[in-house]
């Protein structure tokens, strides 16, 4: 972190790859009721894109 209170900005991409992040959506994934291509078009394809336009 910078001195003036701010962090670099990063891409949408790169903050999703982080560990805990991962973690999360294996557990999403593993815990879902839907079918795993279900899961990924509903949840992990819009949270991609919405996280490349942020």
């Amino acid at each position: 972190m910078s001195d003036e209170g701010f962090r670099p900005a990063r891409a949408g991409e790169s903050l999703l790859q982080t560990e805990e992040r991962r973690r999360l959506i294996r557990v999403l994934l593993e815990n879902s009721p839907l079918s795993p291509q279900v899961t990924e078009a509903w949840w992990l394809r819009p949270r991609e894109e919405m996280a490349a336009r942020v």
